[in-house]
């Protein structure tokens, strides 16, 4: 049976849960409005139920992450990258907030897109 590889799901999962960790921690030090914070959490839970949707087929008899999926999670990825860039300047995100959110968006992109099949 072909499977995603948890480790390569994992890494993305941590990313996830670092970041809404770090949601809560922005919030409290920058008092960020319950509007904002609540959207932004669901930008971020938009990813996670996509990324709980990566699946694995065979092509070829080569086990590989399925296109749809893939698909699917890059362009989530890409709305929210944009997203993000929106939130940063409606909300005044700057610094070191700034930076920190840039750096585990990147982060996060670069994990979904090596998720692996085994």
């Amino acid at each position: 049976m072909v499977q995603v590889d948890f480790e390569s799901v994992k890494k993305s999962a941590d990313i996830l849960r670092d970041l809404k960790n770090w949601v809560a921690v922005f919030n409290n030090e920058d008092e960020l409005s319950g509007e904002a914070r609540q959207e932004l959490v669901s930008q971020i839970d938009k990813i996670a139920e996509d990324l709980a949707d990566v699946h694995c087929v065979l092509k070829d008899k080569e086990a590989e992450v399925s296109d749809a999926a893939c698909d699917r999670a890059t362009d989530v990825m890409r709305e929210f990258k944009n997203w993000v860039e929106i939130f940063k300047t409606e909300n005044e995100v700057k610094g070191e907030a700034e930076q920190m959110l840039d750096d585990t968006v990147g982060k996060l992109a670069e994990s979904i897109a090596n998720i692996k099949c085994q």
